[in-house]
């Protein structure tokens, strides 16, 4: 008789095990770039409020902009890091690759989690008029720390570029 119960009550199929869950990450987020290195006209607020809008409607949590050219302490124009910050409730991070008597050009991080620390890495053995630096943020993700570098290459030798990467 315990012979027929064990029998009658073993299943014989495997049970199936679900591995959705195990395959969601803990986090994700939304990250985006932007290049502004050949944007020829100035930034207008009204350009800058247009943007903080598609980064709020596509749910960009992080921003990375490459080739941004400021003045700050110039009434006249707008801050495109102060200003996108503020539009878009972001926390910024700017790193300066060239100041030429306060007109400054570099990179940005922008994020909607807080920014633990920046560095701005230049490319000291690169062979370009550009002055081509890494910007570094380290950003508080929840989790973990997300490390985000905002640079563009320069347009020289591809050895140039293979050391850019290399030294990020």
């Amino acid at each position: 008789l315990f012979l027929a119960f064990f029998l009658l009550t073993c299943s014989s199929q495997q049970t199936q095990k679900d591995y959705s869950a195990a395959a969601k990450p803990e986090i994700t987020i939304q990250v985006a770039s932007l290049n502004l290195s050949n944007y020829s006209k100035r930034v207008e607020k009204s350009e800058l409020r247009r943007l903080s809008a598609i980064l709020k409607k596509e749910q960009v949590e992080i921003l990375a902009v490459q080739g941004i050219t400021r003045y700050p302490g110039v009434d006249t124009r707008v801050d495109f890091v102060e200003e996108l910050a503020k539009q878009a409730d972001m926390n910024s991070a700017f790193g300066e690759m060239i100041n030429n008597s306060g007109r400054q050009t570099g990179n940005a991080v922008f994020s909607s989690y807080p920014i633990r620390s920046k560095f701005n890495q230049t490319f000291d053995k690169v062979r370009s008029a550009k002055f081509e630096a890494a910007l570094q943020a380290v950003i508080d993700g929840g989790t973990r720390e997300v490390h985000v570098f905002s640079t563009q290459l320069p347009k020289t030798t591809l050895e140039d570029q293979m050391e850019c990467v290399a030294v990020v």
